[in-house]
C-alpha cells in the first residue's frame, strides 16, 4: 500500500494534477484503501505524516472536512484547525476500526436532472387564451 501511497503524493505534485479529477479519486476503492494504510499507520506508529499530506492535497476541496472528520473517528483523534493548518491531538476516545470513508455526495443537481423533474404546464381551457369567442362564458356572441 506504501506504494499506492507514494504514486498518488508523486501524481499529485507534478502537472498532471490538473488532469485529475478528486472527486472521482475519493470515491474509488484503491482511495479507501490508501486512507486505511495512513490511518492504520498513525495508530500503531504516531506518526501523522502521511494524514497531514493527504489533507494538503484536497484542502479547498468538498472532500477535505470528510477525511478530517474519518481520521478524527478512525484514529480516535481531536483537531483544531486555525490559520488553514490542522493540527491533530489524541483523543480520550478510542479509535474505531469499523469506520469507513465515505465520500461526500455530489450536492448539484444537473440540468437534465431538474428538466426530468418539471412537470408540464396545465392549462385550464376555461383560463386559457385559446378561448374563442362565443364560447361559455366569455359573455360574447359568436358571428
Amino acid at each position: 500500500m506504501k506504494e499506492e501511497l507514494n504514486l498518488l503524493y508523486r501524481i499529485m505534485n507534478t502537472r498532471f494534477k490538473e488532469f485529475v479529477d478528486l472527486n472521482e479519486l475519493v470515491k474509488s476503492q484503491l482511495f479507501s484503501e490508501i486512507l486505511e494504510y495512513c490511518a492504520l499507520h498513525a495508530v500503531q506508529h504516531g506518526d501523522k505524516t502521511n494524514i497531514d499530506n493527504i489533507l494538503k492535497l484536497f484542502k479547498g476541496t468538498r472532500s477535505h472536512e470528510s477525511l478530517i472528520k474519518f481520521f478524527c473517528a478512525r484514529c480516535g483523534f481531536e483537531f483544531k484547525s486555525g490559520n488553514g493548518i490542522v493540527i491533530f491531538t489524541k483523543s480520550t476516545r478510542p479509535a474505531k476500526e469499523e469506520t469507513k470513508f465515505i465520500a461526500p455526495a455530489n450536492t448539484k443537481k444537473s440540468t437534465e436532472q431538474k428538466k426530468k423533474n418539471a412537470k408540464p404546464k396545465k392549462i385550464d381551457m376555461l383560463d386559457s387564451w385559446a378561448r374563442l369567442p362565443g364560447s361559455y362564458g366569455t359573455g360574447k356572441k359568436g358571428n
